[in-house]
């Protein structure tokens, strides 16, 4: 579907595209999230229980759980776009088959015969 929007409304698929953009950094910051909530809980027991670094740690995974939640809710905004723009353009299962010419170097019948002789 989004090579047809592609093909046949360039304009809305770039702000289709935005969507799973966003979508895409926010996946890859809440992974950075977990990433310093894990480094910043070691580094609370390592310091012998220094509370700045647990305050840091619950920060970082409040701030992964909500980049997380917000991912979703553009990956869902970006595979709903894509499904209205298309109903909106009035899809025909004929649009979506590319009609392909027969093949260019076909043989015809009756020039076989003559080609197998030589």
């Amino acid at each position: 579907l989004i090579a047809y929007l592609q093909r046949e409304k360039p304009e809305t698929t770039s702000e289709i595209h935005r969507f799973n953009a966003i979508h895409i950094f926010l996946k890859n910051a809440s992974f950075a999230f977990v990433i310093l909530a894990i480094a910043e809980a070691v580094l609370f027991i390592y310091h012998h229980f220094a509370w700045t670094y647990l305050l840091v740690s619950v920060a970082a995974a409040l701030s992964s759980f909500i980049s997380a939640r917000q991912a979703v809710r553009f990956k869902r905004w970006f595979f709903s776009a894509n499904f209205e723009a298309v109903i909106a353009k009035g899809l025909d299962s004929s649009d979506l088959v590319t009609k392909r010419s027969p093949s260019v170097g076909a043989l015809e019948t009756g020039s076989d015969e003559t080609n197998l002789s030589k």
